[in-house]
């Protein structure tokens, strides 16, 4: 799914506590590959990251 054709807003729901932890995995594992080798993805994965503490479901398509 690329992230230009959807606009990422904030979750109205809560979300459960282990899909937020598997979310910042997921984060922490895009935002890892940006520093070390990716710069060109630096802007979609800080998008990704200001959801972290509350993702919503289509989040975790964006970031697979």
């Amino acid at each position: 799914m690329l992230i230009a054709t959807i606009e990422l807003l904030p979750y109205n729901g809560k979300a459960e506590p282990r899909l937020v932890a598997t979310f910042q995995q997921k984060t922490g594992f895009i935002l890892y590959a940006v520093v070390i080798t990716r710069l060109d993805i630096a802007f979609v994965a800080l998008r990704l990251v200001r959801f972290n503490t509350n993702p919503g479901p289509q989040y975790y398509k964006v970031a697979d």
